[in-house]
């Protein structure tokens, strides 16, 4: 409040965390005198895209990616189960998970609860080929990895911090042609379903997960154009050369607070 208090922009990178923290300028004594006292700038990258590259192997399509670190408000593990139990079934397909828990000095219920689940899908691995828990590498190397990707896995189960995040890593997947598996709850789920750049489900529903996945086994067409309207939805809304004129306008303009 003290920081707000004193700042003469902000920046935020969601429109709904925009609204919240209304609030907390309320409390600072700051009543905005227009709309632009938080500027909504999106997490953003380079307008250059990256180029989509072939599978090495058709037999892994689809080749399902999942990647950043494992938060313990981050349980993505009925979606990520379901895609295992899958390809193992249909003997088709690869998912390969990049990233891992957290180390922390003390351990709550629900990092606890974040281990257990990445240690079974470990243990998986182990015993299905198709199946890849492979940590952390470096981001060059990852980007490769998802150049060439079918789709990217992101369906976690609700909670108010997933519901307000602005979540880094899609945009991510979305720049580089990634379809994401995606929930239905929160902001860039809106921009998935207006672009068909994923899919936008409820994470909680096994019925909507496995519905979502016999389509993208059978129709790698959908695959196709979902991949390039993902890049399309960065290219309109998410490339810094467009995003970042709202800090612009305030450094070329700027209005200092009293």
């Amino acid at each position: 409040v003290k920081t707000f208090a004193r700042a003469d922009c902000l920046l935020c990178a969601g429109q709904r965390q925009r609204s919240y923290f209304y609030g907390w300028l309320v409390q600072a004594g700051r009543i905005p005198a227009n709309e632009h006292f938080i500027r909504y700038i999106p997490i953003s990258l380079d307008p250059k895209l990256p180029a989509r590259a072939p599978l090495a192997d058709a037999n892994d399509s689809p080749l399902f990616v999942s990647g950043g670190g494992w938060f313990p408000w981050q349980n993505q593990s009925k979606a990520i189960f379901a895609i295992c139990r899958e390809i193992e079934a249909r003997g088709q397909g690869k998912i390969r998970i990049f990233g891992t828990p957290h180390e922390t000095a003390t351990i709550s219920a629900e990092e606890a609860a974040i281990r257990e689940i990445y240690v079974g899908v470990g243990e998986l691995s182990k015993k299905a080929s198709r199946i890849q828990v492979e940590g952390y590498i470096g981001r060059e190397d990852l980007l490769k990895v998802y150049s060439s990707a079918s789709l990217a896995v992101e369906a976690m189960q609700y909670n108010l911090e997933r519901e307000l995040a602005f979540t880094t890593r899609t945009i991510e997947y979305l720049w580089c042609g990634l379809p994401v598996l995606y929930n239905n709850y929160s902001e860039i789920s809106d921009h998935i379903r207006e672009y068909d750049a994923g899919w936008a489900i409820d994470p909680s529903s096994d019925a909507e997960i496995n519905r979502t996945l016999e389509e993208i086994f059978s129709s790698p067409e959908k695959l196709q154009l979902k991949s390039q309207n993902a890049q399309r939805l960065v290219q309109d809304r998410f490339s810094w050369d467009k995003t970042i004129e709202p800090l612009m306008d305030f450094l070329r303009h700027p209005s200092k607070a009293a």
